[in-house]
């Protein structure tokens, strides 16, 4: 592989990357009923709306899951998966069938990469600036209050420290290693 072609293949990785993970922040955003004006937000759905506008028309939400940003999200990662063989130089023949497994599996890790950094942005956040009303510190502290108020109800804190984030990274971990591996191991062997 040339030095251009890795070039060319880690833009259009990255890209294609930051904007699966811009479609997976819609639809946590949605799923948690966060503040939807505010700015991060509305850039959120701005850069969705083109996209995911006639796929709502095919496929309803399902009460505060947004499915059609799901679907969005594996499509993009589909057609992502699809290019960066071509690039690579994978006949379309010996890959085609693969393609929506691979794309599976990387939506997956692309989906436990986001909520990783989501936890750990706001544990960051909660030692350094706690009370910070900037509008990325508010929408991390809603997604990730969503997401570990059901473990807090499980392991309440102790004394002044609440450990239910490492409890969070720890499933996110197992899961992730658990359901990444199954997958690629035993539906794509030789992947």
């Amino acid at each position: 592989m040339t030095g251009f072609t890795s070039t060319l293949l880690y833009i259009i990785r990255l890209l294609g990357e930051i904007y699966i993970s811009i479609i997976l922040l819609r639809f946590l955003l949605q799923m948690v009923r966060a503040d939807f004006y505010n700015p991060i937000s509305q850039f959120i759905v701005n850069v969705t709306h083109p996209l995911l506008k006639p796929l709502r028309q095919i496929i309803p939400s399902i009460g505060r899951q947004d499915i059609a940003s799901l679907v969005l999200a594996y499509l993009v990662q589909m057609v992502l998966t699809c290019i960066l063989l071509l690039i690579i130089g994978i006949p379309f023949g010996a890959f085609i069938a693969k393609v929506p497994i691979i794309a599976l599996i990387n939506l997956l890790e692309a989906g436990f990469y986001l909520l990783f950094l989501l936890f750990i942005g706001n544990a960051i956040l909660s030692w350094i600036a706690p009370d910070s009303r900037s509008p990325a510190a508010i929408l991390i502290q809603q997604i990730c209050y969503f997401i570990l108020a059901p473990l807090r109800r499980i392991i309440p804190p102790i004394g002044i420290f609440d450990i239910t984030p490492m409890i969070a990274l720890l499933l996110l971990f197992f899961l992730n290693n658990f359901i990444i591996g199954a997958l690629a191991s035993y539906i794509v062997p030789g992947l």
